[in-house]
Protein backbone atom coordinates (compact mmCIF):
# COMPACT_ATOMS: atom_id res chain seq x y z
CA UNK A 1 0.00 0.00 0.00
CA UNK A 2 0.75 3.63 -0.20
CA UNK A 3 4.06 4.32 2.13
CA UNK A 4 2.96 5.87 5.25
CA UNK A 5 -0.33 6.96 4.30
CA UNK A 6 -4.00 5.40 3.41
CA UNK A 7 -5.14 8.02 0.71
CA UNK A 8 -2.88 9.76 -1.43
CA UNK A 9 -5.84 12.05 -3.46
CA UNK A 10 -3.38 11.84 -6.81
CA UNK A 11 -6.34 11.15 -9.08
CA UNK A 12 -8.49 13.77 -7.92
CA UNK A 13 -6.87 16.90 -5.59
CA UNK A 14 -3.29 15.92 -6.47
CA UNK A 15 -3.08 14.81 -10.44
CA UNK A 16 -1.66 18.66 -11.02
CA UNK A 17 1.93 16.83 -8.73
CA UNK A 18 2.40 14.51 -11.44
CA UNK A 19 3.01 10.93 -11.67
CA UNK A 20 6.87 11.14 -10.01
CA UNK A 21 4.62 12.31 -6.92
CA UNK A 22 2.83 9.87 -7.10
CA UNK A 23 5.31 7.08 -7.52
CA UNK A 24 6.98 8.42 -4.83
CA UNK A 25 4.40 6.07 -2.38
CA UNK A 26 5.57 3.09 -3.75
CA UNK A 27 9.10 3.51 -3.50
CA UNK A 28 10.79 -0.07 -2.26
CA UNK A 29 7.59 -1.79 -3.70
CA UNK A 30 9.25 -3.97 -6.88
CA UNK A 31 8.49 -7.30 -6.76
CA UNK A 32 5.24 -7.09 -4.67
CA UNK A 33 2.35 -9.22 -5.63
CA UNK A 34 -0.10 -6.29 -5.65
CA UNK A 35 0.79 -2.48 -5.44
CA UNK A 36 -2.21 -0.09 -4.51
CA UNK A 37 -3.62 2.53 -2.39
CA UNK A 38 -7.34 3.79 -0.75
CA UNK A 39 -8.42 7.33 -1.36
CA UNK A 40 -12.37 7.20 -1.16
CA UNK A 41 -13.25 10.12 -2.54
CA UNK A 42 -11.86 9.36 -6.46
CA UNK A 43 -15.48 7.91 -6.80
CA UNK A 44 -16.95 11.35 -6.95
CA UNK A 45 -14.55 13.29 -8.81
CA UNK A 46 -15.81 12.30 -13.00
CA UNK A 47 -12.30 13.19 -13.90
CA UNK A 48 -10.95 10.00 -12.44
CA UNK A 49 -11.56 7.60 -14.21
CA UNK A 50 -10.09 9.06 -17.67
CA UNK A 51 -7.17 9.86 -15.72
CA UNK A 52 -6.36 6.23 -14.00
CA UNK A 53 -6.84 4.70 -16.90
CA UNK A 54 -4.21 6.86 -18.68
CA UNK A 55 -1.89 5.79 -15.91
CA UNK A 56 -2.89 2.25 -15.08
CA UNK A 57 -5.34 0.70 -17.38
CA UNK A 58 -5.32 -2.97 -16.25
CA UNK A 59 -6.23 -1.54 -12.72
CA UNK A 60 -7.98 -3.44 -10.55
CA UNK A 61 -10.60 -0.83 -8.89
CA UNK A 62 -12.63 -1.69 -5.38
CA UNK A 63 -15.27 -0.37 -3.91
CA UNK A 64 -17.40 -0.69 -0.58
CA UNK A 65 -20.97 0.53 -0.51
CA UNK A 66 -23.26 0.68 2.30
CA UNK A 67 -27.16 1.34 2.38
CA UNK A 68 -27.59 5.10 1.47
CA UNK A 69 -30.10 5.96 3.98
CA UNK A 70 -27.33 4.44 6.86
CA UNK A 71 -24.62 6.00 4.89
CA UNK A 72 -26.18 9.61 4.74
CA UNK A 73 -26.36 9.45 8.47
CA UNK A 74 -22.96 8.13 9.35
CA UNK A 75 -21.39 10.97 6.82
CA UNK A 76 -23.52 13.82 8.58
CA UNK A 77 -22.14 13.08 11.95
CA UNK A 78 -18.73 12.18 10.74
CA UNK A 79 -18.54 15.69 9.22
CA UNK A 80 -19.74 17.16 12.26
CA UNK A 81 -17.69 15.82 14.27
CA UNK A 82 -15.24 16.94 11.63
CA UNK A 83 -16.36 20.53 12.15
CA UNK A 84 -17.29 21.03 8.65
CA UNK A 85 -20.66 21.00 9.04
CA UNK A 86 -23.01 22.89 12.31
CA UNK A 87 -26.35 22.89 11.56
CA UNK A 88 -29.58 20.03 11.71
CA UNK A 89 -29.98 17.43 8.97
CA UNK A 90 -32.76 18.76 7.76
CA UNK A 91 -30.78 21.80 6.93
CA UNK A 92 -27.72 19.88 5.81
CA UNK A 93 -29.70 18.00 3.21
CA UNK A 94 -30.84 20.96 1.59
CA UNK A 95 -27.46 22.98 1.41
CA UNK A 96 -25.22 20.28 1.04
CA UNK A 97 -26.48 18.32 -2.23
CA UNK A 98 -23.54 16.26 -2.43
CA UNK A 99 -24.65 14.06 1.09
CA UNK A 100 -27.47 13.33 -1.44
CA UNK A 101 -25.65 12.93 -4.65
CA UNK A 102 -22.76 10.95 -3.21
CA UNK A 103 -25.12 8.14 -2.34
CA UNK A 104 -26.16 8.00 -6.34
CA UNK A 105 -23.92 5.06 -6.30
CA UNK A 106 -25.12 3.45 -10.13
CA UNK A 107 -24.00 6.54 -11.68
CA UNK A 108 -21.00 7.24 -9.88
CA UNK A 109 -19.52 3.75 -10.99
CA UNK A 110 -21.04 3.75 -14.60
CA UNK A 111 -18.55 6.43 -14.95
CA UNK A 112 -15.81 3.98 -14.37
CA UNK A 113 -17.01 1.35 -16.81
CA UNK A 114 -17.40 3.75 -19.36
CA UNK A 115 -13.33 3.46 -19.46
CA UNK A 116 -12.97 -0.05 -17.74
CA UNK A 117 -14.18 -3.51 -18.11
CA UNK A 118 -17.14 -4.57 -15.64
CA UNK A 119 -14.48 -7.28 -14.68
CA UNK A 120 -11.66 -5.03 -13.19
CA UNK A 121 -14.86 -3.59 -11.14
CA UNK A 122 -14.94 -4.99 -7.75
CA UNK A 123 -18.26 -4.15 -5.47
CA UNK A 124 -18.26 -5.41 -2.23
CA UNK A 125 -20.79 -4.26 0.77
CA UNK A 126 -20.33 -2.89 4.30
CA UNK A 127 -23.19 -5.50 5.31
CA UNK A 128 -21.22 -8.15 5.02
CA UNK A 129 -17.85 -6.67 6.20
CA UNK A 130 -19.86 -5.67 9.42
CA UNK A 131 -21.57 -9.55 9.23
CA UNK A 132 -18.18 -11.28 8.85
CA UNK A 133 -14.90 -9.32 8.65
CA UNK A 134 -12.58 -11.85 8.08
CA UNK A 135 -14.31 -13.03 4.94
CA UNK A 136 -14.61 -10.10 3.66
CA UNK A 137 -11.38 -9.20 3.81
CA UNK A 138 -10.31 -12.30 1.87
CA UNK A 139 -12.23 -12.13 -0.44
CA UNK A 140 -10.90 -8.62 -1.14
CA UNK A 141 -7.86 -10.26 -1.20
CA UNK A 142 -8.91 -13.17 -3.49
CA UNK A 143 -9.79 -9.96 -6.10
CA UNK A 144 -6.16 -8.02 -5.76
CA UNK A 145 -4.78 -11.20 -6.25
CA UNK A 146 -2.69 -11.97 -2.52
CA UNK A 147 -2.72 -14.72 -0.10
CA UNK A 148 -5.98 -14.69 1.76
CA UNK A 149 -4.97 -16.59 4.37
CA UNK A 150 -3.24 -13.18 5.70
CA UNK A 151 -5.27 -11.55 8.67
CA UNK A 152 -4.13 -8.77 9.67
CA UNK A 153 -5.22 -7.81 13.47
CA UNK A 154 -7.26 -4.51 12.14
CA UNK A 155 -9.64 -6.65 10.67
CA UNK A 156 -11.96 -6.54 13.59
CA UNK A 157 -11.33 -3.49 14.96
CA UNK A 158 -14.14 -0.50 14.39
CA UNK A 159 -13.33 3.14 13.04
CA UNK A 160 -15.05 6.15 12.31
CA UNK A 161 -18.07 5.53 14.80
CA UNK A 162 -20.25 8.04 15.28
CA UNK A 163 -19.37 10.75 17.75
CA UNK A 164 -19.12 14.19 18.76
CA UNK A 165 -17.01 16.59 19.96
CA UNK A 166 -16.98 17.21 23.60
CA UNK A 167 -15.16 21.17 23.23
CA UNK A 168 -16.44 23.69 20.87
CA UNK A 169 -13.52 24.11 18.30
CA UNK A 170 -11.99 20.91 18.76
CA UNK A 171 -13.04 19.34 15.75
CA UNK A 172 -11.74 23.19 13.27
CA UNK A 173 -8.60 22.30 15.79
CA UNK A 174 -7.74 19.24 15.13
CA UNK A 175 -8.67 19.36 11.06
CA UNK A 176 -6.43 22.57 10.92
CA UNK A 177 -3.60 19.66 12.22
CA UNK A 178 -4.36 17.14 10.03
CA UNK A 179 -4.03 19.51 6.73
CA UNK A 180 -0.67 20.72 7.90
CA UNK A 181 0.39 17.16 8.60
CA UNK A 182 -0.96 16.31 4.86
CA UNK A 183 0.60 19.17 3.84
CA UNK A 184 4.54 18.16 5.55
CA UNK A 185 4.15 14.50 4.69
CA UNK A 186 3.80 13.47 7.53
CA UNK A 187 1.84 10.87 7.07
CA UNK A 188 2.85 8.33 9.42
CA UNK A 189 2.50 10.50 12.47
CA UNK A 190 -1.19 11.92 11.57
CA UNK A 191 -1.83 7.72 10.85
CA UNK A 192 -0.47 7.19 14.66
CA UNK A 193 -2.52 10.10 16.33
CA UNK A 194 -5.83 8.79 14.20
CA UNK A 195 -5.68 5.82 15.72
CA UNK A 196 -4.70 6.66 19.71
CA UNK A 197 -8.04 5.68 21.26
CA UNK A 198 -6.87 7.86 24.33
CA UNK A 199 -7.07 11.06 22.00
CA UNK A 200 -10.02 9.93 20.69
CA UNK A 201 -11.69 8.97 23.89
CA UNK A 202 -10.76 12.63 25.87
CA UNK A 203 -11.97 14.98 22.36
CA UNK A 204 -15.05 12.86 21.23
CA UNK A 205 -17.93 11.43 22.53
CA UNK A 206 -19.30 8.14 21.34
CA UNK A 207 -22.96 8.54 20.15
CA UNK A 208 -25.79 5.73 21.10
CA UNK A 209 -27.51 3.42 18.53
CA UNK A 210 -30.94 6.37 19.41
CA UNK A 211 -28.37 9.78 18.64
CA UNK A 212 -27.29 7.82 15.37
CA UNK A 213 -30.85 7.21 13.98
CA UNK A 214 -32.32 10.56 12.71
CA UNK A 215 -34.67 10.29 9.83
CA UNK A 216 -38.12 10.72 9.80
CA UNK A 217 -40.65 8.78 8.78
CA UNK A 218 -41.37 10.99 5.99
CA UNK A 219 -37.92 11.28 5.01
CA UNK A 220 -36.77 7.86 5.15
CA UNK A 221 -39.53 7.30 2.23
CA UNK A 222 -38.37 10.28 0.35
CA UNK A 223 -34.78 8.65 0.18
CA UNK A 224 -36.20 5.76 -0.40
CA UNK A 225 -38.17 6.61 -3.53
CA UNK A 226 -35.08 8.48 -4.35
CA UNK A 227 -32.56 5.74 -4.40
CA UNK A 228 -34.37 3.32 -5.67
CA UNK A 229 -33.56 3.26 -9.32
CA UNK A 230 -30.03 3.50 -8.52
CA UNK A 231 -30.32 0.19 -6.30
CA UNK A 232 -32.40 -1.69 -8.78
CA UNK A 233 -28.98 -0.91 -11.35
CA UNK A 234 -26.71 -1.76 -8.88
CA UNK A 235 -28.28 -4.80 -7.80
CA UNK A 236 -28.41 -5.81 -11.48
CA UNK A 237 -24.99 -5.51 -11.76
CA UNK A 238 -23.31 -6.86 -8.88
CA UNK A 239 -26.54 -10.48 -8.25
CA UNK A 240 -26.93 -8.95 -5.37
CA UNK A 241 -30.43 -9.23 -3.47
CA UNK A 242 -30.34 -5.11 -2.33
CA UNK A 243 -34.32 -5.07 -1.56
CA UNK A 244 -33.21 -5.03 2.28
CA UNK A 245 -31.74 -1.28 1.39
CA UNK A 246 -35.43 0.10 0.20
CA UNK A 247 -37.30 -1.23 3.04
CA UNK A 248 -35.52 -0.02 6.09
Amino acid sequence: MARGTKETFFFDREFHRGIEWYQKFFEGSAGASAIGEATNTYIYNPWVPQRIKSIIPDVRLLTCLRNPLERIQSVYFYRKRAGTLNCSFEDALDNHPDLLSDNLYWTLLSRFLDYFDQRQLFVFFFDDLQADSIRFVKNVYCAIGVDDEYIPNVVTQRVNVGAEARLAGTSQLFRFMADSMRLARLHVLLDALKRNVWLGNLAYRKLDNSERSILTPDLRQRLSEMYQPEIVHLAEFTGRDLSGWLHI
